[in-house]
């Protein structure tokens, strides 16, 4: 996996026109939406630019024994997810069903029809 083709349609010379479009983020994470009364702006606190991690073999087996490293993972600013580096630490801080609650709420502020299956 290359930064070349994650969340792209897929790899050059694949079955169909434009798959090295992109990269793709799911609509449901760049909505407004809100739960009841309580608006929410989809914007996330996510990994700093830059700051990679475990890149040395010392600072991979602190974290492989779970001893902390002393680094931060969040940045100041919220941000739309746009990158792999903010879906992860999207995934890493959301609880179980979130972002299927979160999906829900975008599709139920548009009024969409149940899927009848």
């Amino acid at each position: 996996m290359t930064p070349d083709i994650l969340f792209r349609g897929g790899a050059s010379g694949g079955l169909f026109p434009g798959q090295t479009v992109g990269p793709y983020v799911s609509q449901f994470l760049l909505q407004p939406t809100s739960f009841g009364s309580l608006p929410i702006v989809q914007k996330y606190v996510t990994n700093k630019a830059g700051a990679d991690f475990m890149l040395d073999p010392h600072e991979f087996q602190l974290v492989q024994n779970g001893q902390p490293t002393g680094n931060s993972l969040t940045s100041a600013a919220s941000l739309y997810l746009h990158d792999g580096r903010g879906l992860a630490a999207y995934t890493h801080d959301d609880v179980l069903y979130e972002a299927y609650f979160i999906a829900y709420l975008v599709l139920s502020s548009w009024n969409a029809p149940p899927n009848p299956g």
